[in-house]
């Protein structure tokens, strides 16, 4: 272990924090960018700069580190939403066109139903990287064989290829 336990307390926030940054990885103004309106990206996040500042005062000063965790997620998330909207605009989009909903939602159930298989494997007694491996053994495979099944597995056609190659090397 990299940290003393002094640092443990602060893991549930920095969990918080990752999955901000997910979210900020994919949706920060990349149509902005690609349309050379960085002007507006820069409008955003100074409009977001104060909203930031008075949240963060705020929320720290009633509740610690959790309020800075949440000044955190607002003032990462305000821009990422308005960037979004603003993208959805410049593309002539309905909300409901921009994306895909079934397909999001189908592999949304692929990777959910598994997790009931998951929830068994922790149950066992065993040591945490033994469950580890299990379930990844387990939940990639199941995923996969289910998007297959439903057709919404993205990587099909070479699926199919490396299939018919391991047929003929058998």
């Amino acid at each position: 272990m990299v940290y003393s336990e002094n640092y443990s307390e602060a893991a549930s926030f920095f969990r918080i924090y990752v999955f901000i940054y997910f979210l900020y990885m994919f949706l920060r103004g990349v149509i902005l960018r690609a349309t050379n309106r960085t002007k507006l990206i820069f409008i955003i996040y100074l409009a977001n700069l104060p909203v930031t500042a008075i949240c963060g005062f705020l929320l720290i000063k009633n509740l610690g580190v959790m309020g800075a965790v949440y000044t955190a997620l607002i003032g990462n998330s305000l821009p990422i939403l308005m960037s979004v909207f603003l993208e959805k605009q410049i593309m002539k989009l309905s909300f409901g066109n921009w994306i895909e909903w079934n397909s999001l939602l189908n592999i949304m159930f692929c990777s959910l139903l598994p997790v009931f298989i998951l929830l068994f494997f922790k149950q066992l007694n065993t040591s945490k990287i033994n469950i580890l491996f299990i379930s990844t053994l387990v939940y990639f495979p199941l995923v996969i064989l289910i998007e297959y099944q439903l057709n919404v597995f993205m990587f099909k056609n070479e699926f199919k290829r490396f299939k018919s190659e391991l047929i003929k090397w058998i």
